[in-house]
């Protein structure tokens, strides 16, 4: 079995941020969950959301700031502690992709893509690749048709999470009319991929839109 931190220790701490991720290491995870976007300028970003209403208390959208924007948020300004008191006088930042790699190196990761596009699935693989990632692949459908990394022979199977918020199995090459039903009464479909010790997945519904996930 392998315990994953869900955005990290974010029951004590604000989610995906370097400090969350740190503490859920210390106190004895396997692993990690995480979740990025790209912002204007093609930075690779941990974030959840979209945008920053629920963790900063701003409207804006990640795909529409900068980096420099992005870094500007206090992610400690939507944090509640189970009590439901925030915090005071702290401040806890975006961190990129490419920092939460380098802060945790060999620490397995599930990193899920949220925008659904091919240029978000490449700047990840990217990424992993410059973290001496020898088996980063594309991790969309619209990533695997347009980039020119190969299949690795004999790939099976994976699980990842799906829209509906149970887990569904299907091949990394798996289409929408495959899908599998789950029991949540929603076909879902995921594609999961690895490179060294972290796997990025990105989920869609049936009907090609993206789903909420999780």
């Amino acid at each position: 079995m392998i315990v994953y931190a869900h955005r990290g220790a974010n029951t004590e701490l604000p989610e995906n941020t370097l400090e969350a991720f740190r503490l859920a290491l210390d106190l004895g995870v396997d692993a990690l969950e995480t979740d990025v976007h790209l912002t204007r300028d093609g930075e690779v970003v941990v974030h959840h959301d979209p945008t920053g209403l629920g963790t900063a208390s701003t409207r804006a959208a990640i795909a529409d700031s900068t980096l420099e924007d992005v870094r500007r948020w206090n992610l400690g300004f939507g944090f509640r502690n189970p009590d439901g008191t925030g915090l005071v006088n702290a401040t806890y930042r975006v961190p990129k992709l490419s920092e939460l790699l380098e802060a945790f190196p060999g620490v397995r990761l599930n990193i899920d893509v949220k925008p659904a596009h091919a240029e978000a699935a490449r700047a990840v693989v990217a990424e992993g690749r410059r973290h001496r990632a020898p088996r980063a692949r594309p991790v969309s459908p619209a990533a695997r048709r347009s980039a020119s990394w190969p299949r690795p022979p004999g790939r099976r199977a994976g699980r990842s999470r799906t829209g509906c918020g149970r887990r569904s199995r299907c091949g990394s090459g798996a289409s929408p009319s495959r899908a599998r039903r789950s029991s949540a009464g929603c076909k879902a479909w995921g594609t999961p991929s690895t490179f060294g010790s972290s796997t990025t997945t990105t989920t869609r519904s049936s009907r090609g839109r993206s789903g909420p996930t999780e």
